[in-house]
């Protein structure tokens, strides 16, 4: 019986799984039919609407992590997605959550009744070279997504010091030394340095300790078009607490804007791609403590409102 082979691309919020994905889709896998499968944390899938446009098949797994508290939702999602009329697939790429645990996604997709549709191909860690070694610390899921790695991608290494490229690769060889490791700037990366690097690592260490507690996600409406050097301005005084703000707004130009801020690197881009109408006007903000502190950043745009995801239990 054929089992539709899956990618499982893991790594920390912003560290680039999709705009590897996207880049895959948009240069590779051109003619095949690839199913993509996006775990966000956030109520609103941002990372959906940008591969909207290439995929065979999407399955948006908002709210939670699949390796946690949606687990539910990845196997029936799964079940319907084959079940579908755009199947069959080549293959399906899974774009875990960024605090995901993907020893315990690799369990899941093993497990019965998964395994006897699909089969895990492959697991690409996503490493952001500049910032891994001051998050690891701090973040025990970095290591757990090092750590079951069959190839890790150390992205934005163009940008690195020498220094920092050397205890990033230093960091990463303490938790996995035998997954190959390919350098990269901004996601540039050819489908055979994927498909040739390594196959699929078998009886890893499977462990499972869960999300981080403490996470906190909410949503920031913006109903009215935003001025776009006020919102630059605003989004450069968010506190270091906020780890991530994802999302499109309207400019006052009438023209949407994709917006992101990863550590304290911000991108403010006009989207030419396709969106959902109805996810436009707000961002998901991801922080390790309390995002109460956002309001005061916004509150001088008009009628700006915040909601926060009560929904997002994770253990």
């Amino acid at each position: 019986m054929f089992r539709t082979p899956i990618w499982l691309v893991t790594g920390f919020l912003g560290s680039g799984k999709t705009t590897l994905i996207s880049r895959l889709m948009t240069r590779n896998w051109a003619g095949e039919r690839v199913a993509i499968v996006v775990n966000d944390l956030g109520m609103v899938s941002v990372d959906a609407q940008r591969m909207a446009d290439t995929a065979s098949g999407l399955l948006e797994l908002s709210g939670g992590c699949v390796c946690c508290n949606i687990q539910d939702e990845l196997l029936f999602g799964l079940e319907d997605l084959l079940q579908s009329e755009s199947a069959p697939f080549n293959r399906i790429v899974l774009e875990a959550s960024g605090i995901s645990d993907p020893a315990r996604i690799a369990q899941i997709l093993e497990s019965e009744p998964l395994n006897e549709w699909v089969e895990l191909n492959r697991q690409i860690t996503v490493v952001h070279t500049i910032r891994h070694v001051a998050s690891r610390g701090a973040i025990v899921q970095i290591d757990n997504q090092v750590k079951g790695a069959d190839i890790i991608l150390m992205n934005h290494y163009d940008e690195a010091t020498e220094e920092c490229r050397r205890t990033a690769r230093y960091a990463v060889r303490e938790v996995n030394s035998l997954a190959p490791i390919i350098a990269a700037n901004y996601c540039r990366v050819e489908i055979e340095e994927l498909v040739l690097a390594a196959p699929r690592v078998q009886n890893r260490d499977t462990a499972h300790t869960g999300p981080a507690v403490g996470w906190k996600s909410c949503r920031i409406f913006f109903p009215d078009p935003v001025d776009q050097v006020a919102l630059e301005e605003a989004m450069r005084e968010l506190p270091e607490t906020l780890v991530r703000l994802k999302g499109f707004l309207r400019a006052e130009t009438g023209r949407i804007l994709h917006v992101e801020r990863v550590g304290r690197d911000l991108y403010i881009e006009y989207w030419e791609g396709t969106v959902d109408p109805q996810v436009v006007g707000a961002l998901v903000a991801i922080g390790a403590s309390s995002l109460q502190e956002l309001t005061s950043v916004f509150c001088f745009m008009p009628n700006v409102r915040m909601e926060y995801d009560t929904s997002l239990h994770l253990h």
